[in-house]
């Protein structure tokens, strides 16, 4: 793997980690006062839920061995195994 792409993906990261907050204030300021909470801790939630889909699944989708025509990985790496 190329140092470049690396840091690019790390970045593009971070980026979306300080998105969420944004989006859900952006979400909170969206709905009745009493329902501000219950949207901001959704958005939250969502965030971990993807993390722990991507560690499970996502890596070796992108990362693993080609299958097909090249698209998606096999589930050679699932939890970062290997």
């Amino acid at each position: 793997m190329n140092g470049a792409d690396t840091a690019f993906v790390l970045i593009s990261a971070a980026l979306v980690m300080l998105m969420t907050p944004a989006l859900a204030f952006f979400y909170g300021g969206m709905v009745r006062v009493k329902s501000a909470l219950n949207m901001l801790m959704m958005s939250f939630i969502s965030l971990g839920i993807v993390s722990v889909l991507w560690v499970l699944f996502g890596y070796s989708l992108a990362f693993g061995d080609d299958i097909g025509a090249g698209l998606l990985g096999d589930l050679g790496h699932v939890g970062f195994k290997g």
